[in-house]
This record gives C-alpha cells, structure tokens and sequence, in this order.
C-alpha cells in the first residue's frame, strides 16, 4: 500500500526510515454487542475494537522509501503494544509505559559507506524516558475536549478529519486483503463501497444482545 503525495511520515531528529506498531486488543470475552458486523460498522477489528477481523497484518510503503507493518489482533493474550520507529539516527521504542531511544552517533547511511570493517554497526547512546503509569483521561478526556470546543472554541485533540484518516485507512487494509491487491492512497471509495455490499448482502452474521453484568466493568483496564 502506498501513500499520497500529500502524506510524508516526519520522524525528527531520527531522519528518514520505517516503523512498526503491534497492537493486542483483548478482553471482550463474549461481549456480543461489541462485535462488528458487515451491515453494522462494516468490518470486524479495523473498524471496531480497533480504533477495537480478529487479526491484521498491514504493509506500507511512502513515497519517501520508508516502510511501516501495523499488526493488531483481538485473540492474543497477554498481548503486545508497541511503537517502533527506526531511522537513520536511531531507534524509538514504546512500550511499558516507557519510551527508549537508542541513538546512532553517526547516520547509518554515512556509516555504511566509510566503515571499512565488516558487519560492524555504528556506536550508540541510549536514553530511557520513563512516561509512567498515567494514561491520562481516555474516552472522558476526548468528550470533555469535544464539550470544551463547543462552548469555548478549545482546540480538539481529535479533529473529524484526522478521524477519517483513520477509517479510510482501515478501509483499505481491508479492500486490499479482499481483491488481493496494492492499494493505492486515496482509496477508489466507489469501489471500496461495491465490496462492503457483496459482504453485506451474504452475511448471516446477527448481533447479539450484550451480556447484562452486576458488575461494573473497568474499562481502563482495555488500554495496553
């Protein structure tokens, strides 16, 4: 999958390079109100529990020649989360609630072409910046910001637009895996709308009614 001319992935003092984002969302259970269906949201983790297909593997490449894999499943346990950039100075690493930065005292690239030893790799400095155990305000945090934006013009931490960013995206790690194509960014929705039908119309999936719990589920507990 490639991207537009418009969209470049900005990696700061790493340079240029590739990234890797392993998501594990787990713990639903039997929870059958939350499953996604085709005539519902119109597709599985993408597009529920994963912004909730119970396992994705995604490839892209940029137009600048990094590459990125984004891998995310609903039946993993205990699960993974976790960010990976590398690049050119370096390596980024979250996850744990900590963000580890292993930096590259020369740019790979320059080191590759004068080093006259072989299978040798750049000295390296690493940082450890712990983030600790506070995620902050979650789903509360996002609706207190959509309040604040209505009634006081407060800057949105998600703006619509970035939100279908994200559904486009989704749609076509799944319009990919269902032609068994390269899609190319923006997607042909036209396209991408004639193969959610033809699953549409043969789905016998039905939502089930959730199930009723005493308890009161801890929905932190669904951030890894």
């Amino acid at each position: 999958m490639t991207n537009n001319p418009t969209t470049t992935i900005r990696l700061g003092i790493l340079g240029t390079g590739s990234k890797d984002l392993r998501s594990g969302i787990i713990g639903l259970g039997n929870m059958g109100g939350w499953r996604a269906t085709w005539a519902g949201e119109g597709g599985g983790v993408l597009l529920n529990q994963c912004p909730h297909k119970d396992d994705v593997t995604a490839y892209m490449n940029f137009e600048n020649g990094a590459t990125a894999v984004f891998i995310t499943s609903t039946g993993e346990a205990p699960g993974t989360n976790r960010l990976e950039i590398a690049a050119e100075r370096g390596r980024l690493v979250y996850e744990n609630d900590e963000l580890r930065f292993t930096r590259n005292e020369i740019a790979m690239s320059e080191f590759s072409r004068t080093t006259k030893q072989s299978f040798a790799t750049p000295p390296v400095w690493e940082v450890q910046i712990p983030l600790g155990k506070d995620h902050g305000e979650q789903h509360v945090g996002i609706l207190r910001n959509f309040t604040a934006a209505i009634l006081d013009g407060t800057r949105l931490i998600a703006p619509a637009p970035e939100g279908i960013h994200s559904v486009e995206l989704a749609n076509a790690f799944l319009y990919s895996s269902l032609t068994n194509t390269t899609v190319k960014m923006p997607l042909d929705g036209k396209a991408y709308e004639q193969e959610i039908r033809k699953l549409i119309a043969s789905s016998r999936a039905k939502k089930s009614a959730p199930t009723v719990s005493t308890a009161t589920d801890d929905y932190a507990k669904s951030f890894r």
